[in-house]
């Protein structure tokens, strides 16, 4: 559906992994009909490369960056017939029947990763540590108390 081609010298791999759904931007975006990869961990290469988008050129094609749709980034090819962008990371492609309002989604991706920082719980884990430390001290205490009595 998609393809990424780009020259890979200087590191010996690269994991490339993908999902090819997106539950938010589905449901954000009900009437479209949507085809869509995201890259996890957004792999990056050593060279600039160029991520093919095969679809009508009257598609609607759209690049995730950051988490986010961004329009304007891939341009019709009429010789290779289909969208390209060139980038050296691959995040994601997006490509719907009908113009897409970005900001609608987008806006949902901030809401959720800024909802995601929270601090950690106290699990109280360190009030233990302190028992254990204080529970030693007595017992130590006690040995050397026995000790001394023999």
């Amino acid at each position: 559906m998609f393809w990424y081609s780009v020259k890979n010298t200087a590191k010996t791999t690269v994991n490339v992994y993908f999902e090819t759904s997106n539950k938010t931007l589905s449901t954000t975006y009900e009437d479209a009909d949507l085809e869509m990869i995201f890259f996890k961990g957004v792999p990056e290469f050593d060279y600039t490369g160029i991520l093919h988008a095969p679809a009508d050129e009257d598609a609607y094609v759209y690049a995730v960056i950051d988490g986010k749709l961004v329009a304007d980034k891939f341009e019709w090819d009429a010789d290779a017939e289909c969208w390209e962008y060139n980038t050296r990371t691959i995040e994601g492609v997006v490509v719907s029947d009908i113009e897409l309002d970005v900001a609608l989604y987008n806006a949902s991706v901030s809401s959720d990763s800024s909802s995601e920082e929270k601090d950690n719980p106290d699990t109280g884990a360190v009030d233990y540590v302190n028992i254990a430390v204080v529970l030693g001290v007595v017992s130590l205490a006690a040995a050397g108390a026995v000790a001394l009595k023999k």
